[in-house]
């Protein structure tokens, strides 16, 4: 995955420097530039630096785009996820309140909730990494059941908050239903293989690490996006099965 990221990420760079040749800095491309390459940095590892380039986009959002926009809340849920990761769960819960409130007032004039989802989703993000588990739980799942209601069947953003469920329900010990719902996002995932979704990729470490092993018996057979396979063989060692 990171050799693949790595290439995105030069790419975004150059693009990037380019644009910074003839743009104001102040410029929303540059914004866009900086919260593409966060991005890439983020699964990179390299957090510290994730968090600046959000931060400069945020900055230049807030001169750019006056009041309420989608781009801010876009921001926030990145943002908050680089939080997350760098341990600062503090900033990242207020972060997470604030995208949220944001994303809530944007959608009071828009049909498509996908917007506080997707803002919903990364405040269960905070709440796992406090270990609030059950309050993550009835967050997550009152998200799975709205994405399901506006997304279709297989969409990634459903997948992703089905895979957040599962590890939650797993978490809280409820293993019979944990497993069923990880083996409910196993098959939205094999009817469109080369979708590669980081949740559920993550849920399935959590699974094998966990000693729930009992998914590993269904179909593998499938072409899989590499990182994909790297979670599974993981997982396959984990349960201290052979791989390869």
């Amino acid at each position: 995955m990171k050799v693949g990221v790595r290439k995105i990420h030069r790419k975004i760079h150059e693009v990037l420097r380019l644009r910074r040749s003839f743009l104001p800095e102040t410029h929303n491309l540059i914004a866009q530039g900086l919260s593409n390459r966060s991005r890439c940095l983020y699964y990179l590892g390299r957090i510290d630096e994730a968090l600046s380039d959000i931060r400069q986009a945020i900055a230049i959002y807030q001169v750019d785009l006056k009041g309420d926009h989608w781009d801010h809340v876009l921001a926030s849920e990145k943002l908050v996820l680089y939080l997350v990761s760098a341990g600062r769960l503090s900033e990242a819960e207020q972060a997470a309140e604030a995208g949220l409130a944001m994303a809530q007032r944007l959608h009071a004039g828009s049909p498509n909730p996908e917007l506080v989802d997707l803002s919903r989703q990364v405040k269960v993000e905070v709440l796992r990494a406090q270990g609030e588990y059950e309050s993550a739980l009835t967050l997550a799942q009152e998200t799975l059941r709205s994405r399901e209601q506006h997304l279709p069947p297989l969409h990634g953003n459903t997948l992703a908050t089905r895979s957040l469920v599962a590890d939650l329900l797993r978490r809280v010990g409820r293993y019979g239903e944990a497993e069923r719902v990880l083996d409910e996002s196993l098959d939205s995932w094999r009817q469109r293989p080369a979708m590669f979704t980081p949740e559920l990729a993550e849920s399935m470490d959590y699974f094998a690490d966990d000693g729930v092993c009992g998914w590993l018996d269904g179909d593998w057979s499938m072409e899989m996006p590499a990182p994909m396979e790297a979670s599974l063989e993981s997982s396959r060692r984990a349960c201290g099965l052979e791989t390869g």
